[in-house]
């Protein structure tokens, strides 16, 4: 498999060569493709996780992923979005008045799609919220 490094610069590509490679070495390079993983494809992981697995919430997790996550995460590449994104949805959801009840459960379920996302070797990383 081949990767560009998109510099001219030979040192810096080098650089990035020994740091894939000891990525590879340790069991942490996902490649290329966790670049292109969407929030929207975090989110599409979760719903088939909750299917799946018969989870009785599935219609309250579908229910805000449309109406809260998507909005506010939903353009974003998954290895785009940071802590800061996770304060930033705090704070809009705060200003929408939503109580810390359900700010959290949202946030929760957020990461979950995360954990699944690195489970399943799609994203390599996930904010810390």
């Amino acid at each position: 498999m081949t990767e560009a490094t998109r510099t001219k610069d030979k040192a810096e590509a080098r650089r990035i060569l020994r740091s894939r490679q000891g990525e590879i070495a340790d069991g942490r390079y996902v490649g290329p493709a966790s670049d292109k993983v969407t929030f929207r494809d975090l989110a599409e992981g979760g719903i088939s996780a909750y299917k799946v697995n018969g989870r009785k919430t599935l219609k309250w997790v579908e229910r805000r992923i449309r109406l809260h996550l998507e909005p506010y995460f939903g353009r974003s590449k998954a290895k785009d979005i940071t802590t800061s994104d996770g304060q930033g949805f705090v704070s809009q959801r705060q200003a929408a008045r939503a109580n810390n009840g359900e700010i959290n459960r949202e946030l929760t379920l957020l990461k979950r799609m995360c954990n699944l996302g690195i489970q399943s070797e799609r994203i390599n990383r996930k904010p810390y919220v």
